[in-house]
């Protein structure tokens, strides 16, 4: 990552991180590799209308893609590009995905995809990703920085789409008094209890662990700290009912 780069540690600095709230990005990212590389022509500005096109589209499953869904009639009636929203896993395992329909020389599953930011390094890595030029961005100056990721040859690999929370939720009709501390995890009472998301890209609970109980992120600095991280996080195995990868996995299984 070059340019606007922003490690997870310090956007969980910037973002203020408080008790039982965390803000995480996503970023939009176009799926195949560049006209040129791909032995088409680099089409310019202007060249073609897009009235007419269709792409393909991919967000997390569930509240995710049920909420983005919404917004693309508006996109198509300003545009004329139809929009097929389709639902994705985790971005690990959508960028696997995506790495072996371009090493298999077919196309993408989408067109377009959201990434985490751990997602879209890998994608960059795997030389997966369609990449432009920041001047095709002129409201870039906008931005927050780190909401433009960027390739090791500067140009852009994604953009940043949403920001969300990872938060403290409960079922007010079993739990009268919802916690308030992400130490909760750790307490007895709530054995087989617990649904965490599985994935440390995007769990941040190895910052929960050191920010909770080791007074902030500096532990994890070296691997003798992000060893005594893990022991302790270790010890909320036993309240985890549900370990799950992406929200829809979770939605389903709140509804059964």
């Amino acid at each position: 990552m070059s340019g606007h780069g922003i490690t997870r540690r310090d956007f969980l600095r910037r973002s203020g991180a408080v008790a039982g709230a965390i803000t995480l990005p996503a970023i939009l990212a176009a799926c195949g590799r560049t006209p040129e590389e791909a032995g088409g022509a680099t089409p310019t500005a202007g060249a073609t209308s897009l009235e007419g096109a269709r792409i393909k589209v991919s967000t997390y499953g569930g509240f995710f893609e049920e909420n983005f869904r919404k917004m693309y009639p508006g996109f198509t009636e300003e545009t004329g590009v139809e929009v097929e929203s389709i639902s994705q896993p985790t971005s690990e395992v959508w960028v696997v995905q995506l790495q072996q329909a371009t090493e298999a020389g077919a196309p993408p599953p989408a067109d377009v995809s959201m990434l985490s930011g751990v997602g879209i390094q890998r994608a960059i890595k795997g030389d997966v990703l369609a990449t432009y030029d920041l001047t095709a961005i002129p409201n870039e100056r906008y931005l927050a920085d780190g909401y433009v990721r960027q390739a090791p040859d500067g140009k852009v690999a994604g953009v940043g789409a949403v920001s969300w929370y990872i938060t403290l939720v409960s079922n007010t009709e079993r739990v009268p008094e919802s916690p308030d501390t992400w130490t909760t995890f750790w307490d007895p009472r709530w054995r087989n209890e617990l649904a965490l998301l599985k994935n440390a890209a995007n769990s941040y609970l190895i910052e929960i662990t050191a920010a909770s109980f080791f007074g902030g992120y500096d532990i994890l600095e070296t691997q003798d700290g992000v060893v005594e991280v893990l022991t302790k996080l270790q010890e909320v195995k036993p309240n985890v009912k549900l370990w799950f990868r992406d929200e829809a996995t979770a939605q389903q299984a709140y509804n059964t």
